[in-house]
Parts: structure tokens; sequence; C-alpha cells
């Protein structure tokens, strides 16, 4: 939310108040006194008014999260399951992420309590631990590795903020250089940590830009400190034998589809 949201939204939630003390003005064209110290804004009218108003960001461009369809699960759930786990074991911080926050993905375990037992178990997950969390998904074309395995991801890790670095995001804006949009996306990742930086299609991603590119992202990459929060995931239309040896080396950790 930037400045002229949560105006909006503050705007919004007085509306929901106003609406549930005085139900009545909607529905009559009678002139009615207020009583204004009668009106008290509460979480619930926050609540209403976020699902009323639209950030600006997500305005300007979809959120790349979308749950798997129902006709596509019984095709991709194992996979997404294994995915998944690779992804909690590379970067524990999804497991925070979760919408529910209570459960893993097998449904076995539950913080629900602060028994003495659970207390270092909670410790370890409201501050996990990751070392350059890296997570490549790379496949023939064709198996949905970039466009639902990863929004599936992404869709799991929606409390977190996605950064996308794509070719559209270095070329879209002409009063910037590629190598500036680089430097803002990865600037703008260890700022809101934890965070996400999706780089889809890493294989063309790599072979299109320019060297300059290319050496100004690795330096970005290697300036984020080890134990940052940071994910990169990244998606590849080809089989992971098959990537160059650059960006091959890119991932630590590689799932493939």
């Amino acid at each position: 939310y930037c400045g002229a949201d949560i105006k909006a939204l503050c705007t919004e939630a007085a509306l929901m108040a106003l609406r549930r003390r005085y139900p009545q003005i909607y529905g009559s064209s009678v002139k009615l006194k207020l009583d204004v110290k009668s009106i008290v804004l509460g979480p619930g009218d926050f609540s209403k008014a976020m699902r009323t108003v639209v950030p600006a960001s997500h305005r300007a461009l979809a959120p790349p999260g979308r749950a798997l369809s129902p006709s596509l699960r019984p095709l991709l759930a194992s996979s997404f399951s294994s995915v998944l786990k690779a992804l909690l074991r590379v970067f524990p911080h999804a497991q925070c992420s979760d919408k529910d926050n209570t459960q893993g993905t097998n449904g076995q375990f539950v913080v629900s309590s602060c028994q003495p037992s659970q207390l270092f178990l909670r410790s370890a997950l409201q501050q996990p631990t990751a070392y350059r969390p890296r997570l490549l998904l790379a496949g023939a074309p064709g198996s949905g590795q970039s466009s639902h395995l990863a929004p599936a991801l992404l869709h799991h890790l929606d409390k977190l903020p996605v950064h996308r670095l794509d070719l559209p995001t270095l070329y879209s804006v002409s009063a910037k250089t590629p190598e500036e949009s680089c430097a803002q996306v990865f600037r703008e990742a260890r700022r809101s940590v934890p965070s996400v930086v999706y780089m889809p299609h890493i294989s063309e991603w790599w072979d299109t830009v320019s060297d300059t590119v290319k050496s100004t992202f690795l330096t970005l990459l290697h300036d984020v400190p080890s134990f940052s929060p940071v994910l990169i995931l990244a998606t590849a239309e080809t089989q992971y034998s098959k990537l160059s040896e650059e960006v091959g080396t890119l991932c630590v950790k590689k799932k493939r589809c």
C-alpha cells in the first residue's frame, strides 16, 4: 500500500463503520442527524475495507501467484508437493508464510500452544535461517514449471513480497537502464526481507541480456549476505542437463520437474 492507498483504506474503513452504526441512511431519503462520536472504527471495518480497496501495485501488475486449478491438480499435485518440500528445505521462511501458519505440507505439524517442549520449535519457525536460498524448476517445455508450478509456489508465498526480475522488468522503463532496473529489484528485495526474487525463463533471460547486465546481476547476487532471507526462484523451459554451465551454477539447490 502506498500513501494514497492507505488514505483510501482509512476512508473506506470509516464508511464501513458508518454503515454499521447507521445502516438506515442508505435506505432513506430523509436527512438524519448523526452522532459522530458514536461511530467507532474497529479491526473488522479495516478488514472489510481491505477486501474492497485494491492497492496500486496490484492494479498495475497482476500478482504472479496463482493456485493450481482443479482441472490441473490431478496432473501436477504430486509434482507440486515435491517442489514444495524442496522449497521448505531450502527456504524455511516459506513455512511461516503459510496461510494459516499452523501446519506443514503433511498436515501433521501444529503450533498451537506455548508448552516448554515447543518453545525451541516455535523460535526456529519465527526466526528461521537459510544459507543463500535458491530454487530452480527445470524441465522439458510444456511440463508446467513456469506456467503452473512456479505460480503455485508463489501463491503459497503470498504473504511475502515478490520482486519479478524478467526481461520486461529490465526493459519496460525507458528512463532506466537494464542495470539500474536490476539493481532496483535487488535493493527492494533486501529492504523487504524475507522476500522472493522471481526469475521466470532464466535461460532465455541469460541468453538475451548483455554482458554488463550479467556482471551487474552476479555482483548484486553475491552482495546479498549469505544468511539474508532472499529466495531466488527461477524457472527454465529445458532439462537441467541442457542448461548452460553459467545458469546451472547460479542455483545452489535445484528441482527437476
